[in-house]
Formats: C-alpha cells, sequence, structure tokens
C-alpha cells in the first residue's frame, strides 16, 4: 500500500484550498484532486509500506507526544514542471526544525526510503521557500 506523511488542514483553510482546487479543474481540466486527497503540505513523499506500518505509528505517536505544533504561511504559487501546481508554504524557523527532527526520527526507521529531494537543510531565518532540497509546498 502507498502512503505519505502530511499535516492536513481543516476548517476554512480547507475550504479554501478545496475551492481553488475546483477553480483550476473548472478552468484549466486539471486533475481532481479535491475528490480524493485532503489539502495538505507533504512531510515525507509518498512511499510503499506493507509490514513496518505499525513501527512508522508508534515513532509517529511518540513523536507528536513531545512535540508542540508551529506555525507557517502561505505566499503565492509555484510548480513542478507543468503537472504539478501548488502554494508556496514558507515555514517558520520553528516548523523547519521540526520537520528536520521528524526526518531524523524517521531515517531511523532502515527500511523507510528518502528521496534526494526530501532533505531539510539548516534552518534559515524569515522561512524560505526551500530549506536545502525539501519545497514546502501544498499541491493544487
Amino acid at each position: 500500500m502507498l502512503y505519505f506523511i502530511a499535516h492536513v488542514f481543516s476548517g476554512e483553510s480547507a475550504e479554501h484550498h478545496n475551492k481553488l482546487r475546483r477553480d483550476l479543474y473548472q478552468r484549466f481540466n486539471t486533475k481532481p484532486l479535491y475528490r480524493t486527497i485532503p489539502p495538505h503540505i507533504t512531510l515525507k513523499a509518498p512511499f510503499k509500506a506493507e509490514k513496518h506500518v505499525h513501527k512508522l505509528e508508534k515513532t509517529l505517536r511518540r513523536f507528536t507526544e513531545v512535540h508542540e505544533p508551529s506555525w507557517y504561511s502561505i505566499n503565492g504559487f509555484g510548480h513542478f514542471g507543468t503537472r504539478v501546481h501548488y502554494l508556496n508554504v514558507i515555514p517558520s524557523l520553528e516548523m523547519e526544525c521540526v520537520v528536520k527532527e521528524l526526518q531524523t526520527a524517521l531515517k531511523a526507521l532502515t527500511w523507510l526510503p528518502f528521496e534526494k529531494y526530501e532533505g531539510v537543510g539548516p534552518p534559515v531565518p524569515n522561512g524560505p521557500v526551500r530549506a536545502g532540497e525539501i519545497t514546502f509546498h501544498s499541491t493544487l
């Protein structure tokens, strides 16, 4: 089965995000992601996991017990090639640190693959869109 790890939007932000997705779908005949995937910020790209899911769940549960939520802002749009369009997510310094700690915890699960673009470099004040190799984004 295919999994990914994300921060899922809720409330007004989820409604607004889905409205943007529907508008894109209607205007440009894009893939209707709003029907199948909730609005989110990807924290770990999709991966396959069969027998190790319980270890991942345990790691994530422990992680969320000791880390506080952090803030981010959204400013503008971006794209990967011509197929993926997204909202630019501007992470706070705290968010960059938390995501880096999450990746460290996940990398302890040696079966979990990481792509070269999934690394987080040293935190940079005032949160650039890119931190190391990861692009914080929310796909439309």
